[in-house]
């Protein structure tokens, strides 16, 4: 939900304040869950627990006329404590020292605080008011096991746009680079298997830039685009592959864009055989298998390879009760 809010600010604006949205999220998500609240201020800011008054974009003036707006402010009786964020920009000239002196004129409260958080490792020599550093990665951790349904979709926000990553190198990433080569090896060779069955029923397909899939989507496919529609409609595909989420999953999915001709028809089609998919949602269905499923049987690549052919044969059952969207697959 969150990025799809992101994107449609984006249509409508020619600068995305991704900083500010991010900001006023979290800020949200403070305001209304007390256990997160409580985790941020104890384990992040490593301040005792208060009933905190949060604020967002608050403006402060200077005696000199200058102006400074705190991303978020914290303040109870007699704590008050600035934060400011960062995504993918850096720190404004002297942007730190002005928001100390600012903390330096606020003297009715007992401690005055100035924290910092980023995006990317990004130290800082600011040594006044107790100033500390942390990264969005700190607060993905924190969010991530929440039940809170906000706050799930801002865990997978932050995930999305590259701001959950640790920081330490574990035991499991060296392996898995130590093996690196092997399973893509092994992804090349399942993926040249299944091709064959897919270009009898559907045609050519293309191959993508796997690099690229992986870091903006998770997953190692190839597809076929412009599948249906009329010779004008573009943004739309099968595709093929894996996914990795949280486990990996052999996965095959339907997409278009919303501007397609046909999309309005295409959505009302996955409603009538919504059942045949595992997943679907406006503009998109998919079946989808963990690969862990199919460890420990005899023929376990044979297996895999029958999930594919099955999963295909039920999408093109589905092509050919819906011929009035113009498939093309030559």
């Amino acid at each position: 939900m969150l990025n799809r809010l992101l994107k449609l600010y984006s249509k409508a604006n020619s600068i995305t304040p991704v900083e500010d949205f991010t900001t006023e999220v979290f800020a949200s998500i403070l305001e209304t869950d007390e256990v997160i609240l409580k985790i941020f201020i104890t384990e992040i800011l490593e301040l005792n627990y208060d009933e905190f008054q949060i604020e967002t974009q608050k403006n402060y003036s200077l005696s000199n006329g200058e102006r400074a707006i705190i991303d978020i402010v914290l303040k109870s009786k007699n704590v008050i404590c600035f934060i400011e964020n960062k995504v993918e920009s850096c720190e404004g000239l002297n942007q730190l020292d002005k928001y100390s002196r600012v903390l330096d004129s606020l003297t009715e409260y007992k401690e005055r605080y100035l924290f910092y958080c980023t995006k990317y490792f990004d130290p800082k020599e600011e040594n006044r008011h107790r100033f500390r550093q942390f990264r969005w990665h700190n607060i993905a951790q924190i969010i991530k096991s929440s039940e809170n349904n906000i706050a799930k979709d801002f865990f997978n926000f932050l995930k999305s746009n590259n701001m959950s990553q640790r920081d330490e190198i574990t035991t499991r990433d060296l392996f898995n680079l130590e093996n690196i080569k092997e399973t893509l090896s092994f992804l090349d060779s399942f993926l040249e298997r299944i091709q064959p069955i897919f270009k009898e029923i559907f045609g050519k397909h293309a191959s993508p830039d796997n690099t690229s899939q992986m870091r903006k989507f998770n997953r190692y496919v190839f597809y076929k685009a412009n599948v249906f529609g009329s010779e004008s409609d573009k943004w739309n595909e099968i595709g093929v592959g894996f996914k990795f989420d949280n486990e990996p999953k052999a996965y095959i999915w339907i997409w278009t864009s919303a501007s397609n001709s046909k999309a309005y028809k295409f959505n009302e089609y996955l409603i009538e055989f919504g059942d045949l998919f595992d997943d679907h949602e406006k503009d998109y269905c998919s079946f989808s298998a963990e690969l862990i499923s199919f460890l420990g049987r005899e023929n376990s690549l044979n297996e895999l390879e029958n999930w594919y052919r099955e999963k295909f044969l039920i999408l093109k059952k589905f092509i050919d009760q819906t011929k009035d969207l113009e498939w093309k697959l030559d």
